[in-house]
């Protein structure tokens, strides 16, 4: 078994070059933080499969985000705004520390983030653990002025406590963000990349050899007698249609359910290799995701670099995360398939209500 280091040598917050002794400051570094700026060695860390022991790492009053902080629309400073209300809602509040990756750290540097530790896993991805101190924020600003606001999905509330938050503008989902503890925190700051690495190989439930297994549901306020080779959503679960799309859709007067079978080849974009595929091609799922849940057109599907790629890749449809039409601060996973009327099977009338 191949031993290799998680760290370079540091102390604190600088690092030791391991070809030629030069040390350097992780403030100093640049860009490339982990170029010698004497000899040019490559001092990036690597994750695999021995990890080195080092020292802990304390930090008080403090919240870790871990598992995603996404917003998705762009360019109105909705992300920034959400952090420093974050500190502005809670007064005790010195520090946020998170896990990222490298496709994030320039939106965390660039909002006062400091880089406490990084390192690549095993397929190349550079992870980092940042801190971000309520010094570094300016805790004026307010979401209220974007029409934006963040729940915990079981508080409630926005205060925060451990668990999901969802981010919406108005009535729409625009993103999340997950509290994993609060208080005083006292680990390895990247010890948390060891857990990661062993969640990895995700596998949806709904899938086996990259086939959807059971039957699908849509919903519809009209009847459907057949399919076009539009794209088309489905509930994964007859509960999740039952309970929710059709008697959301009775609100409005007619529901269809209807039930079928998806043929082809599916995939869930939270599997490992489909973070991978977006990853190496510049595109980001949870960018596609939320795309996805705003209810687009199917010309607007269609149109995404993310579909493209999925169907370059040879996928029929994917499984992502849709918000619960039973509770709309909770989520759930759902299919699309890019073309109904070539990968819907036995497309059949379940109940309907006029």
């Amino acid at each position: 078994m191949k031993k290799v280091k998680l760290f370079e040598e540091f102390t604190a917050n600088h690092i030791e070059c391991d070809n030629c002794g030069w040390t350097w400051m992780l403030q100093d570094g640049g860009e490339d933080l982990y170029i010698c700026h004497e000899c040019g060695h490559d001092n990036e860390p690597v994750l695999g499969e021995s990890l080195n022991e080092i020292s802990t790492k304390q930090f008080k009053d403090s919240a870790l985000l871990f598992g995603g902080f996404f917003t998705g629309i762009q360019r109105m400073g909705i992300g920034k705004t959400i952090i420093e209300d974050l500190f502005k809602s809670n007064k005790k509040l010195e520090n946020l520390l998170l896990y990222t990756q490298d496709d994030a750290i320039g939106f965390w540097k660039k909002i006062g983030g400091k880089i406490i530790q990084s390192g690549k896993d095993v397929i190349g991805t550079s992870r980092y653990f940042v801190q971000i101190n309520r010094n570094d924020v300016d805790t004026n600003s307010s979401i209220k002025d974007l029409g934006v606001s963040y729940k915990n999905l079981e508080t409630k509330k926005s205060k925060l406590a451990v668990g999901e938050y969802n981010i919406k503008m108005g009535r729409q989902k625009i993103g999340f963000f997950f509290v994993r503890d609060m208080g005083t925190i006292q680990m390895n700051p990247m010890g948390i990349i060891k857990e990661s690495l062993n969640e990895e190989n995700y596998q949806s439930p709904y899938i086996k050899n990259e086939k959807v297994t059971g039957k699908i549901y849509h919903v519809a306020g009209n009847p459907i007698k057949s399919l076009n080779n539009r794209p088309m959503w489905f509930a994964l679960e007859k509960e999740h249609s039952d309970d929710g799309w059709y008697a959301n859709m009775l609100e409005y007067g007619a529901a269809y359910q209807y039930s079928a079978k998806a043929s082809g080849k599916y995939c869930d974009v939270f599997e490992d290799r489909i973070q991978k595929l977006f990853k190496d091609n510049g595109l980001n799922t949870e960018e596609w995701e939320t795309e996805i849940v705003s209810n687009p057109s199917a010309e607007d599907v269609m149109k995404l670099e993310g579909t493209k790629l999925l169907i370059k890749n040879g996928f029929d449809g994917a499984i992502y995360v849709d918000y619960d039409p039973r509770d709309s601060q909770s989520d759930l996973d759902a299919l699309i398939v890019f073309n109904a009327s070539k990968n819907v099977k036995g497309w059949k009338l379940v109940q309907s209500e006029d």
